[in-house]
């Protein structure tokens, strides 16, 4: 039986107070060269030593109200909050300018002091964990908890600064002269045209009613993107494996998904699909199934699908399929789950693209019924928190066949509904129903086009006359 590690008698937690009595001597010593650089980075909490916790805080709290900071005027803080004796007293304050070799290490100190401050929160998140895996609580639940709390540690203690527009413009100059993490194309050129593709760090809405296609878009986009060589990654929560993989296969081969579904496969096309193995190997596609899903499990798959595979976007079928988190109302769940994933978007610099189902009012509503902002469901948190929002929408699925443009059969129309990267319009897709799939304009064409660019493309002619079809 392995034995659980614990602290040796007499080892103590990383600390370093000789550096924690540095930086307040310091602070003292040269407020004016020290305080702006690490009074909006170094955290109270980081400070291992209680009196030092105290005295940084009497400054940090002078330094807010403007007051002058010395020896003095420290030790008359201290003394007004009835913490003076708890510090030490006058003679220990006085010792901390001892302790300063320059002031101008400050910053690095602080980096330390930082950097042990987390590993004790390390060490105290897995003690916590452990506690409980000996009480017996779930383990499947402790895992995704325990490392969300090392995360949110984490971004407490690590604060970022403005910088100005002109160091911020030397940088961004400096990245495109660079090699760069592309953004993540949709796989429809015309779409791309549009919003420029799925953008890293930012939170996509796909959003649509039941039949509009808008799982088979998402299933269909990603798997473009896998044909290109571009790492993938998908959360099929309402949707099991064997469903998942027949409409992979479906709209790889053209084969249809009823055949593949329901075992009416010829001879011929089972050898397909059996040859269709071996030219997967290698398609960089990762699918994760799970029914029951917390925001915690997706950071932690996703945060794994980026470091072991390079995965740059990651599509989550669909929002209402996601465990929330315990709370009062149905939208401050929604808006925990959003907001969370807007931030793991910007944390591993990936295009996040979640599905949602939009709510009744559209098919109440008279004439065309296409989607609208407030047809999301919980729209307040999710129309907020996400950067580019798509409607699917079929209008052959409402008897709609034609339309000024023309026939409406088979088109499959996304709306972009918000883009706030970019212009608001309309591309024009198509649904192929035998594989339940998706395909762009450039997959209809005659041969005769093929290879021109740009395309012949409904969308530019639905756009050039209404640019903002809501």
């Amino acid at each position: 039986m392995n034995a659980v590690h614990v602290a040796e008698p007499g080892q103590l937690p990383p600390q370093a107070p000789e550096l924690e009595q540095a930086i307040l001597g310091a602070l003292m010593f040269a407020p004016d060269k020290c305080i702006h650089d690490i009074a909006d980075v170094l955290p109270v909490d980081a400070f291992y030593v209680h009196a030092h916790k105290l005295i940084y805080r009497a400054i940090i709290g002078m330094y807010e109200r403007g007051i002058e900071i010395d020896i003095l005027t420290v030790t008359h803080e201290l003394k007004k909050k009835g913490e003076l004796d708890m510090v030490g007293g006058p003679y220990y304050i006085s010792t901390l300018t001892n302790r300063v070799c320059s002031s101008a290490h400050v910053q690095r100190h602080s980096f330390i002091v930082i950097e042990q401050y987390i590993a004790r929160e390390a060490i105290r998140v897995n003690s916590e964990a452990m506690r409980s895996a000996y009480n017996g609580e779930d383990v499947l639940d402790l895992v995704p908890e325990t490392i969300a709390k090392m995360e949110a540690s984490i971004a407490g203690s690590i604060k970022r600064r403005s910088v100005s527009y002109s160091d911020a413009e030397k940088s961004q100059l400096e990245q495109m002269d660079s090699p760069r993490d592309p953004d993540h194309s949709t796989g429809y050129r015309d779409l791309d045209r549009i919003v420029g593709g799925y953008m890293r760090g930012n939170l996509t809405i796909i959003g649509a009613r039941p039949g509009m296609g808008k799982t088979a878009f998402a299933f269909s986009s990603a798997s473009l993107a896998a044909d290109n060589g571009t790492p993938t990654g998908f959360f099929s929560l309402e949707m099991n494996e064997r469903q998942a993989q027949a409409r992979l296969f479906s709209r790889k081969s053209g084969i249809p998904l009823g055949s593949i579904l329901g075992h009416h496969m010829t001879d011929e096309q089972i050898q397909k699909r059996h040859e269709g193995l071996q030219s997967s190997e290698g398609w960089p596609l990762w699918i994760r199934y799970d029914s029951a899903i917390t925001l915690s499990d997706i950071r932690a798959e996703a945060t794994r699908m980026v470091k072991q595979h390079g995965v740059g976007c990651i599509f989550i079928d669909q929002l209402n399929w996601i465990t929330p988190p315990k709370s009062s109302n149905r939208n401050t769940e929604v808006g925990e789950i959003t907001r969370g994933l807007k931030q793991l978007a910007l944390q591993l610099n990936i295009a996040v693209v979640l599905l949602h189902q939009l709510s009744r009012s559209v098919e109440t509503r008279g004439g065309d019924k296409r989607p609208q902002m407030s047809d999301l469901r919980d729209s307040g948190n999710v129309e907020q928190d996400a950067q580019l929002i798509l409607f699917p929408y079929r209008p052959e699925y409402y008897g709609i066949t034609e339309d000024d443009h023309g026939s409406t059969i088979g088109a499959l129309d996304i709306f972009v509904a918000k883009n706030t990267n970019g212009a608001l319009g309309t591309a024009r897709l198509f649904f192929d129903a035998p594989t339940v799939s998706v395909k762009g304009v450039e997959h209809q064409l005659n041969d005769k086009y093929a290879g021109t660019d740009p395309l012949p493309s409904w969308t530019e002619a639905i756009n050039a006359k209404d640019n903002a079809p809501f």
